[in-house]
């Protein structure tokens, strides 16, 4: 058993268009995330919270909709990532 377990929630998964070529054909999409995580101990307990971490990035729009999905997936990839890192970062400046 752990001492502490880190736990989240996903507020917000949001897509949006930010180019296109023509009217209704989209060329760049960003997709943007918001969780909040809580460490607690045992006993129920918050040792450490933080809200509203959120981050995005850009992804290309392809004609075929795999290769949109896969550059999707990594896009969140991406962004989750540079979330985790920030998260320990915050987390170590906050002990």
């Amino acid at each position: 058993d752990a001492d502490v377990v880190l736990s989240g929630f996903v507020n917000l998964v949001n897509i949006q268009t930010i180019s296109v070529s023509e009217p209704d054909v989209a060329d760049e999409r960003r997709v943007t995330v918001s969780i909040d995580l809580k460490l607690t101990k045992k006993d129920g307990s918050t040792v450490w919270a933080a809200k509203g971490l959120s981050d995005f990035e850009e992804y290309l729009v392809d004609t075929d909709t795999e290769q949109t999905d896969a550059n999707r997936r990594n896009a969140i990839r991406v962004l989750s990532r540079r979330i985790a890192e920030r998260t320990v970062n915050r987390f170590s400046d906050d002990f």
